[in-house]
């Protein structure tokens, strides 16, 4: 916390988190999982990247999609209160 600031601590983190298929961060899942930057992204997209954080194996929406869309629900009800997230285009 001396050397580094809180946004660049951030950053590292964001940036080496572990998603499945050999993608580390979330420009690399996000690039893989929807083909786009991290900052074109919707919110349901962004979403879904924060479902996976926890175990990216387990909640994979691609070998595990059920246990992805609980978790996903759970998520965006929590993050988005007020929205509904109606279609989820990722895949």
């Amino acid at each position: 916390e001396y050397r580094y600031s809180k946004k660049e601590i951030l950053d590292y983190y964001l940036n080496s988190l572990p998603f499945a298929y050999m993608n580390y961060g979330f420009e690399s899942a996000s690039n893989w999982y929807f083909n786009k930057s991290v900052y074109q992204l919707s919110r349901a997209q962004q979403i879904a990247l924060i479902t996976m954080i926890k175990n990216p194996i387990r909640y994979d929406p691609i070998k595990n999609p059920k246990l992805f869309y609980a978790r996903y629900s759970i998520l965006s009800k929590i993050l988005l209160p007020d929205e509904e997230i109606k279609e989820m285009k990722y895949l």
